[in-house]
């Protein structure tokens, strides 16, 4: 009888070191709390960072009209006013030639004229309106983080993402300090997790921005400085396109530029599939079209300013000739945008296999 209770009792012992040997190995990580992961340290779990271009502010001080929002009017140098055309500023209708002279009818006799174009004000609207929206964050003040793609969080490289690992003999890989986190992990939902478990992750030369330095043509002022136009070379960014994402900002797990909004790239037998477009088509290699610029051609209207040159005639009173003026409007063929989505590719920037 006292050799069966102590078997018994053997056996309540071994299981109770079983069930305690099981907690100690399901043991939640102390880095995440067992969740798998922790916040993005450069957005703070927010999933957003400041729009580095305009500091924040959704907005940047247009460098034509200085944020004024409007313009010196070209055709009276912003006068608001001009020798009159039919008298030629002297006020008085005739010459010596002619037997009568008098007042001239079209200024009242003061040798000035209303400017036509301004209306006598001197000045001209910009096309910014007053506010130049950021084209970097679209006037938001802010993207999303590059790091954990918006989702405010980052897989815990200390559990790996289980959320649990044993008190002993597991430790945190030998480049990484426990608790951080592989730059390209991210939440387990919707494309953000599948780039994560695919590689596609942020470029290193751009931080994810698809442009990088100051480009040489605008001297990063994003506009020629001999047109005073939008420049044909940074697109008014300032920049130049980074070379090694292509001006995707995200490279996938072979080194080639992926978009961002680009679903993640299947693995099959060992190789990397081909991507898979906005439209659900499956793509591969880089767009044939010579003018596709990763998915955007350059308007062949205003060659990517955005705007086109007209020459506006001046009113004509009588005598002299007013001088012509030339005015900037809005490009019909691309609403202004400079670009417009490519055909071939459909704005995806590469071509269906």
């Amino acid at each position: 009888m006292q050799e069966e209770k102590k078997e018994e009792s053997s056996k309540l012992a071994d299981t109770a070191q079983e069930v305690k040997t099981a907690d100690s190995v399901k043991k939640d990580c102390p880095d995440c709390k067992g969740s798998g992961y922790i916040p993005c340290p450069p957005c703070g779990e927010t999933g957003s960072v400041q729009c580095q271009q305009c500091e924040g502010n959704g907005g940047t001080i247009c460098d034509f009209c200085g944020g004024a929002g409007e313009l010196n009017c070209a055709s009276c140098d912003g006068m608001g006013e001009s020798d009159c055309a039919a008298c030629n500023g002297s006020g008085v209708f005739g010459d010596m030639y002619t037997g009568v002279r008098s007042e001239c009818s079209f200024c009242g006799g003061d040798g000035r004229d209303t400017c036509a174009y301004c209306e006598g004000t001197g000045k001209k609207e910009c096309m910014c309106g007053g506010k130049a929206y950021c084209d970097n964050c679209q006037g938001k003040g802010y993207k999303d983080c590059a790091t954990c793609t918006g989702q405010g969080k980052i897989l815990c490289k200390t559990c790996g993402g289980s959320g649990s690992r044993p008190d002993n003999n597991s430790t945190a890989p030998a480049d990484t300090a426990p608790g951080s986190a592989s730059p390209d992990s991210t939440p387990p939902d919707g494309t953000a997790a599948a780039a994560a478990d695919e590689g596609i992750h942020p470029c290193p030369n751009c931080e994810g921005e698809g442009r990088v330095g100051k480009c040489l043509n605008c001297d990063g002022k994003g506009y020629d400085k001999k047109t005073q136009q939008i420049c044909l070379e940074c697109i008014n960014t300032g920049k130049n396109l980074c070379e090694t994402c292509e001006g995707y900002g995200m490279l996938d797990s072979n080194g080639n530029g992926v978009s961002a909004d680009t679903p993640s790239v299947a693995h099959h037998s060992g190789h990397t599939d081909s991507l898979h477009g906005s439209s659900g088509r499956t793509l591969g290699r880089k767009c044939t079209n010579y003018k596709c610029e990763g998915g955007r051609c350059k308007c062949d209207v205003c060659k990517g300013g955005g705007q086109v040159k007209r020459i506006q005639n001046g009113p004509y009173y009588g005598g002299r000739k007013t001088k012509a003026a030339t005015t900037f409007e809005r490009c019909s063929g691309c609403g202004g945008q400079g670009y417009y989505d490519c055909s071939v590719c459909g704005g995806d920037g590469r071509m269906d296999n």
